[in-house]
């Protein structure tokens, strides 16, 4: 896997859990919010501009060989060392990820910011206006429904594996 993809995944995948997380914990991570939201314009942008980045790659990569006839072969797993009874081939070039999984891993962060803006609204650390620059700025927009809150925080239970016996008496 890529690094633009395992990149975009570890920061959707943070972004999600904190969308979880109690009001407390929440509390601390609103004040970190330009934080993770330029993490994750940072993975939208490295997502972007990987077709411009992979042409580099592989244009280097094909200069380089060409200029050096670059040959390899496998390694014999016996004596350690080039194996003596393949022949030689040329250097292989590099392997594009795929759009439609650089399309996910674009879709995953903008869902995620989405899921944290949303849960911040309803937990009245940010107002609408707030909310909708949020979503202006990864280029999503709200349901009218989305945007009804109550007059107290929203409260999510936080997944958990373990939960305290009361103690017996």
């Amino acid at each position: 896997m890529s690094y633009s993809i395992e990149r975009a995944e570890l920061v959707s995948d943070q972004i999600r859990r904190l969308a979880t997380q109690n009001p407390f914990q929440l509390a601390g991570q609103y004040r970190n919010l330009d934080f993770w939201l330029d993490e994750a314009a940072s993975a939208l942008t490295t997502l972007t501009t990987y077709p411009q980045r992979f042409t580099r790659l592989r244009d280097g990569t094909k200069t380089w060989i060409a200029e050096h006839g670059s040959l390899v072969v496998d390694y014999c797993s016996i004596c350690q060392g080039p194996c003596e009874l393949e022949k030689a081939r040329s250097a292989p070039l590099p392997k594009r990820t795929s759009s439609r999984e650089r399309n996910d891993a674009e879709k995953g962060i903008r869902e995620a910011v989405r899921l944290i803006a949303l849960r911040l609204y309803r937990s009245h650390f940010i107002d609408e206006g707030q909310l909708r620059e949020i979503g202006g700025r990864f280029e999503f927009d709200f349901e009218p429904k989305e945007l009804r809150r109550s007059d107290k925080y929203e409260h999510v239970e936080p997944v958990t594996f373990f939960r305290r016996q009361k103690r017996s008496a």
